[in-house]
């Protein structure tokens, strides 16, 4: 602590005034919900499911035990409760009950059993006759027990709960039983026991659903987890100019242990004038930096800034800090946050989403750690550039759209922008491509360089509006050639495809938008003969052309042919009528949602490619410019192994399942990889089939010939019928024989080998089976694919799956997942770390699972998906706070906060409380502005958040609140609560006006009582798959449900 002494003359004054000021009130905030807390026990328990999914029903056994009985304060069950947890090693590890507290403080799992109560009173208590005859009852079908022992019913529940609610936790693979108790009650652990009896024996899906107990206090649930701002409303004399008054005279330095009394009283706030002001945030920066306690000197300077300000401005720039600040070159004054390189939005740094989201890195992190590598070495892997760059190229596969292997006779094509006399005046030539443009404009140039082929079926409504739409933009003179290739899955639509080949063949695009015009506008159905004849009667034919009565139409051999080049063109793209597709420049897009938006942006990618190649002279400014789209282009597609949507590719955690299925793989037959084969060859096939049918066999079959010519391929069989008699005796057989298995190449050699033998049946096969087909969304008797952990199918028994798919498969993994992450590991110097193809699975399926989010696309802002670790560039010694261990921590948190920010305001508490959770590792550089103009943040703030829960005497859980001390008397201060985007909350409870609160007219603290009154479902609505939305006025609904 300074001496007054060596403080400057007007700090040594702002003290004096304080200390002869009279102690002003605090003020205090708080925030209920609209609903009574449940029991304390409840909230124990699915906060402990919340963590670790598999203690739910354990937990429930001690609960029916009467094990938590004797405790009779909240304090004294949490304290029993967390010695169950460790002890039985539901929740053990130290980073596990950090968030377990956390989330227990913030009491997450309280709505989750108040939508238990509100279920019982509104949906299934006026339904049934239950509660007149037992407080406690099960529901089996529509038949109503109110005795344990489950013999005979006691009447009729008037209903079948059969609806799987969003709070319901099950165990077993019987028939639904559905327990209606309060397991506080003296009777529950009778009727808990016996149904958990019966789930383990099969015979019931055991599922317990909240009521209340009879006498529940029904007190309010005091909530946390929200900030609150007292600011300012009058702040015109913070700031004084005083530029014409020169530089103010030099001040004596400040030193950092100067110490920041939160409580200190003041009667008002001393103005800054411009030139103090100017570089207050590097000077807030510096102290911050140099104090003892940096993080909570953050929290300090950031919750009470316009008190401080005064004090700071005096303070001396470290010259170490200003160095390192300049040299690091982050843009200043922003504020980001990363945890595990993935960028996080405002949105998400609230402490509900970041639980989840610290249990999903945690758990994803984890994966890497136990491969041997350390928390720094884990994040830079998931974050290298390498991984990232794959990511961003992924889904830019392109494909032979052209018709040349169909002949050229697939194609409608409905202009040509080279000789359509449309584009006469375009210029010609891709230098053409240079010339300027509005931005997201195609240049106009007369040359078929950009392509749009739709596969389309010409007797669907909603194609026929796309083919439409696409001749709209034909006639607005677009410079994109368009392409029809036609789907005839059905007479009708094969006989539309030919008079569609027709039209185009002889006469103008006129007639053949006329006519198809005409079918949708009056909905015809199938082709027309009055309606065509009407179309080309006033429509000129083509020179050379010859008109054709509707007989030769479709006796000609032509139309027949082009029918037929169709289908095959769409055979080799993976086209068909469920999978509405469109091919730009060869790149395949999902026809859904909003397909126009993601065209012009893959046509701008494109655009801007070319226009750099034509720049920089590495294309001849005549040569056929779809070539340049061409280069490497697949010849065909498999939409098994290349979706239109990348977001349906579905990838399991190879360490998990080895660990958690090991029963299953131990017993699977395998063929090892050869002993030589290199590393970059390396991956692991897995073949999941039913091998009693005849395309489970020759999927088989597939794999053993790809295998043959693929040594580095370590290859798995797991037999999957479709019940499960023989399941294991089939793949013992396969077991003992996988030595013989690479010589099998006809389908009698493999049916001979899978003649099911004397071998003793496996139970626990037909268990670890229905694990690995829930985890991979897989039915009983199907057939799929794992490579590297990547579920590939179900493939449905009419398609086929051959050695070439099985080749395509792996080298599309191995371009998009696999060599990345070994390109990464070689630059990390980390290539050891792969020791055979298994090692090498299990790294690349935990970085694939690190570039997946489950985030849906909305309609808010949306954060990078790409992880980053470009701040590992920036140096630390002196712009940043650090706490924990980053090699031993599984969830890396880094940032850049601009200390004089409101957002600093916020994040700096949360960022507070998550560093004390163990596990984690908080990087934070202070950035703040080089320049202020104006004092940036005119508000004190608190955020209620604390990092475990808290007990008062009587051992009651405490209620959070927001508490102010030491606030300027004088000063017009107003409430503002910054709380979740869904919360909606009013003011409950205050004797004061929260709106106009100056201190120094009131002789009590200031209590206020928010109230949580409802959650909004924050979404929209999209359109589904082929059909129009009927009702837009969904896109705007908003839900209410009670919190």
């Amino acid at each position: 602590m300074l001496r007054f002494a060596q403080l400057p003359w007007s700090l040594f004054g702002v003290l004096i005034a304080a200390l002869q000021a009279n102690a002003a009130p605090s003020v205090n905030i708080g925030m209920r919900a609209s609903f009574p807390a449940g029991p304390y026990l409840l909230e124990l328990l699915e906060t402990s499911a919340g963590e670790n999914a598999t203690s739910y029903f354990p937990l429930l056994d001690r609960i029916a035990s009467g094990h938590f009985a004797t405790q009779s304060t909240e304090a004294g069950l949490y304290a029993s409760f967390l010695d169950v947890l460790r002890d039985e090693g539901h929740i053990s590890s130290p980073e596990a009950l950090s968030t377990f507290n956390l989330a227990l403080s913030l009491r997450t799992a309280a709505p989750r059993v108040e939508a238990h109560y509100q279920y019982y009173d509104t949906a299934v208590e006026p339904k049934s006759e239950a509660k007149e005859e037992c407080s406690i009852w099960v529901l089996i079908g529509s038949e109503v027990y109110c005795d344990p022992s489950l013999e005979r019913p006691s009447g009729n529940g008037l209903f079948i709960d059969s609806i799987e609610l969003p709070f319901d936790r099950a165990t077993g693979n019987g028939k639904d039983a559905i327990l209606y108790a309060d397991p506080a009650s003296p009777a529950f652990g009778k009727f808990h026991n016996a149904l958990s009896n019966g789930a383990r024996q099969g015979k019931y899906r055991y599922k317990l659903r909240y009521r209340r107990g009879e006498g529940q206090a029904s007190s309010h649930l005091p909530v946390g987890g929200y900030g609150v701002e007292l600011a300012l409303k009058r702040t015109d004399y913070v700031v004084i100019d005083d530029r014409e008054a020169g530089q103010a005279a030099s001040q004596q330095p400040l030193k950092a242990e100067i110490a920041l009394d939160d409580e200190e009283e003041v009667a008002d706030l001393k103005p800054l004038s411009t030139s103090e002001l100017a570089s207050l945030g590097l000077k807030a920066a510096s102290f911050i930096l140099q104090s003892d306690s940096p993080f909570d000197s953050l929290v300090k300077v950031t919750q009470d800034l316009p008190k401080f300000s005064a004090s700071i401005a005096g303070y001396e720039i470290s010259k170490e800090f200003i160095k390192e600040y300049e040299q690091n070159g982050a843009p200043n004054g922003l504020n980001y946050l990363w945890m595990n390189g993935v960028q996080l939005i405002n949105r998400q740094v609230e402490p509900f989403t970041l639980i989840d989201m610290v249990r999903r890195e945690r758990k994803l992190l984890s994966s890497v750690l136990d491969l041997g590598f350390d928390g720094i070495q884990a994040v830079s892997l998931l974050g290298h550039t390498q991984v990232a760059e794959a990511k961003a190229a992924n889904g830019a596969t392109r494909y032979d759209w052209t018709d040349r292997p169909e002949n050229g006779k697939a194609i409608m094509w409905l202009n040509d922008i080279e000789n359509d006399e449309l584009y006469a005046s375009y210029p010609r030539g891709l230098q053409s491509l240079l010339q300027r443009t509005y931005p997201g404009q195609i240049p106009q140039v007369r040359e078929n360089i950009f392509h749009l082929i739709l596969p389309l079926d010409l007797t669907n409504a909603a194609d026929l509006d796309t083919c439409l739409q696409m001749i709209g933009l034909i006639q607005r003179g677009i410079p994109i050639r368009f392409g029809l290739v036609p789907l005839t899955s059905s007479a009708e639509s094969s006989s539309q495809a030919k008079l569609g080949y027709y039209l185009l063949e002889n006469y103008s695009l006129d007639a053949f938008l006329n006519y198809f015009k005409t079918i949708r506008a009056e909905s015809i159905a199938g082709a027309d003969e009055k309606l065509l004849s009407a179309v080309v009667q006033d429509a000129n034919l083509k020179a050379g052309a010859a008109p054709k009565s509707w007989a030769e139409i479709f006796e000609a051999d032509a139309y027949s042919e082009n029918v037929k080049e169709a289908q095959n063109w769409s055979k080799r793209l993976g086209t068909n009528s469920d999978s509405r597709s469109v091919f730009v420049n060869g790149a395949a897009m999902s026809r859904e949602k909003n397909w126009m938006q993601a065209v012009s942006s893959r046509l701008a990618e494109d655009l801007q490619g070319l226009q750099m190649s034509v720049y920089r002279g590495l294309m001849d400014p005549y040569e056929w410019a779809p070539d340049f789209f061409l280069q490497g282009a697949a010849s065909g597609r498999n939409t098994y192994i290349t979706p239109e949507d990348d977001s349906t590719i579905h990838i399991l955690d190879v360490s998990k399942i080895y660990s958690d299925l090991n029963g299953l793989f131990d017993r699977a037959p395998v063929i090892e990889h050869f002993s030589e084969s290199t590393k970059d060859t390396w991956a692991v096939l897995t073949v999941v089939a039913d091998l009693t049918s005849k395309s489970g066999r020759e999927l088989l079959l597939s794999s053993l010939a790809f295998r043959r010519n693929n040594p580095g391929i370590r290859l798995e069989i797991i037999h999957n019928p479709s019940t499960g008699v023989d399941a294991s005796q089939i793949n013992s057989n396969l077991k003992q024989s996988e030595d013989n298995l690479l010589d099998i190449e006809t389908i009698g050699s493999l049916t001979a080998l899978l003649q099911a033998s004397d071998l003793e049946a496996d139970e626990s096969y037909n268990t670890h089976l229905s694990q690995l087909l829930s985890a991979a969304n897989a039915q009983r008797g199907s057939q799929f694919l794992l490579l590297n952990g990547r579920v590939v199918g179900p493939i449905a028994p009419d398609d086929s799956f051959d050695e070439s798919d099985f080749q395509q498969l792996v080298e599309y993994e191995q371009r998009s997942r696999i060599l990345p992450v070994y390109a990464a590991l070689e630059d990390l110097g980390l290539s050891e770390k792969l020791s055979d193809p298994i090692s090498a699975a299990k790294v690349t399926s935990v970085t694939a699972l690190s570039t997946i989010f489950d985030l849906p696309e909305g309609i808010f802002e949306s954060a990078p998906s790409i992880r980053t670790t470009l701040y590992d560039k920036w140096s630390s010694t002196y712009t940043a706070i650090e706490v924990g261990d980053p090699k031993t921590a599984s969830v890396h948190i880094a940032g850049l906060l601009n200390p004089l920010s409101e957002e600093g305001q916020k994040w700096a508490p949360v960022l507070k409380v998550l560093s004390e959770i163990d596990g984690v590792y908080v990087k934070l550089f202070l950035n703040p502005k080089e320049n202020i103009s104006e004092l940036p943040v005119k508000r004190f703030y608190r955020y209620v958040l604390e990092s475990k829960p808290s007990f008062d005497q009587d051992g009651k859980v405490k209620s959070p609140n927001a508490t102010f001390k030491g606030l300027p008397s004088e000063a017009l201060l107003t409430i503002g609560m910054d709380v979740p985007p869904a919360w909606l909350v009013a003011p409950k409870a205050s004797v004061h006006d929260l709106d106009n609160i100056k201190l120094s007219s009131i002789k009590n603290d200031v209590e206020a009582l928010y109230e949580l009154e409802n959650i909004l479902i924050e979404g929209h609505s999209r359109e589904g798959r082929g059909s129009p939305l009927k009702e837009p006025s969904w896109y705007s609904r908003l839900k209410k449900i009670r919190y």
